[in-house]
């Protein structure tokens, strides 16, 4: 008799408190079909289609469509800017060492210094691979022994190792061709004498019109006292050589 009320007792229970019962999880049977169901519709972590072969909207964009980003665009770098120099600038630092007007050649090439002998003479090596030396034409430097000599000798120097183009004007006595030389379109033999370093040879420059540059480039660096006019009373290179 206790056994049969007992067991009436839990069947009403189970009938009376059956809709209240959660499963596992949480949520009522009705609420765990609908979040299944819901997790069903969600997209997947690693990409993929939605279950039945249709595509997630949006998938592949990093932004909706139609919805601006969120990060600024970055700014064009500025372009290169050429600086143009003056013409006032450009007369004043380089057309004085320029050679203006024509000028008669025998030949011209190009040639790597190989050796400076003194401030007016040098070793070069054409594409050949023949040394030639050379004489620098309408110049006149001191001798190595000469107050200015080193000086000369040293600027000459600043362009051993280094391409120049030579332009040969004639062959002296002893052989050697003499040229004028220039050095990134700068005359090596102009800048000698507007530095100082060297007198206008007229006994054997003048002809040319490149004679006439040389003398007013030497005229300018006497009034001036550069480099070996800065000393008293300079013997020239020829009387120089005479006396010894």
């Amino acid at each position: 008799m206790k056994k049969t009320l007992f067991f009436a007792i839990a069947f009403l229970a189970l009938t009376l408190f059956a809709p209240a019962w959660s499963p596992p999880g949480g949520g009522t049977p009705a609420l765990a079909a609908d979040k299944a169901g819901r997790l069903a519709d969600a997209p997947p972590d690693k990409g993929g289609d939605r279950p039945g072969g249709r595509p997630w909207p949006n998938q592949g964009q990093h932004h909706p469509p139609n919805r601006p980003s969120n990060h600024p665009q970055r700014k064009p770098r500025n372009p290169a800017v050429i600086i143009q120099i003056p013409p006032q600038i450009q007369t004043r630092t380089q057309t004085r060492t320029l050679i203006t007007g024509p000028i008669t050649v025998t030949r011209e090439f190009p040639a790597v210094v190989l050796k400076v002998l003194d401030g007016d003479s040098l070793i070069v090596r054409a594409g050949n691979y023949q040394d030639i030396e050379v004489r620098l034409y309408g110049v006149d430097c001191p001798e190595g022994n000469q107050p200015g000599g080193v000086e000369a000798a040293a600027f000459l120097r600043s362009f051993q190792g280094r391409q120049v183009t030579i332009r040969e004007m004639d062959t002296d006595s002893y052989g050697r061709m003499v040229a004028l030389v220039s050095f990134g379109g700068r005359s090596v033999n102009l800048d000698l004498a507007t530095l100082g370093h060297a007198w206008y040879y007229a006994h054997y420059c003048r002809s040319e019109p490149v004679c006439d540059q040389i003398r007013a480039a030497e005229a300018e660096a006497r009034a001036a006292g550069r480099g070996l006019w800065a000393g008293r009373n300079p013997v020239a290179p020829w009387e120089w050589r005479r006396g010894k």
